[in-house]
């Protein structure tokens, strides 16, 4: 068993847990995990969740752009490993019209494989 700080550090860093038990409005979450997201010139840090129907990304209270993204996975056409500015690792996920979304995540293999499950 865990103690605490080494629990509060895996919540922080949004590593895997063993069995995910958490509800996100009304849909079981199959991973979730911090995440920054690129919208326009803004990163904006949050939270980046998916269930079985959606990928969805709720930002932090103190970023500037609060809107939320999600993102329907039957309306994704390809989710690949990308580069933010050429440096930072992401994952860039393609709607089915062609619009890119940029997300960097800590655990970005795992989160691949639950997107292409």
């Amino acid at each position: 068993m865990k103690n605490l700080p080494e629990t509060v550090i895996d919540e922080l860093l949004g590593r895997p847990r063993e069995q995910i038990d958490e509800i996100f409005e009304h849909e079981q979450v199959l991973w979730r995990g911090p995440a920054n997201h690129l919208r326009g010139v803004e990163v904006r840090g949050g939270w980046l969740r998916v269930t079985k129907t959606r990928l969805s990304f709720r930002a932090h209270a103190i970023n500037f752009q609060r809107q939320p993204v999600d993102v329907a996975r039957t309306a994704i056409r390809s989710i690949e490993p990308s580069r933010i500015f050429g440096i930072i690792k992401c994952l860039k996920v393609t709607h089915a019209d062609g619009t890119p979304q940029k997300f960097v995540v800590w655990d970005r293999e795992g989160l691949l494989e639950v997107l292409r499950d």
